[in-house]
């Protein structure tokens, strides 16, 4: 869908899935998550540590590599919704 837009390969383009080859999250941040091996689509938490990083579902401790389900894309979770947005 966003892969004909002119602005596609800018990762700051919201709507835009980032390849965990291009980029990383933030340490901490709760993301939306695609894999490479699954259709789903889940939301998910990043943590860093001194081996690298790793992707977990929610608030679990397990990661998703410890389910056999790997990560190869993620994008920023939208705003929540206000009750005075228009």
């Amino acid at each position: 869908m966003y892969e004909d837009r002119e602005d596609a390969k800018d990762t700051n383009v919201p709507g835009k899935w980032i390849p965990i080859s291009e980029q990383l999250p933030e340490d901490e941040n709760y993301i939306l998550v695609s894999f490479e091996n699954a259709t789903m689509l889940d939301i998910a938490r990043y943590e860093e540590n001194d081996e690298g990083g790793t992707f977990y579902p929610g608030d679990d401790e397990k990661s998703y590599s410890s389910y056999g389900i790997f990560v190869n894309a993620w994008i920023p979770l939208p705003e929540p919704y206000g009750e005075n947005e228009k």
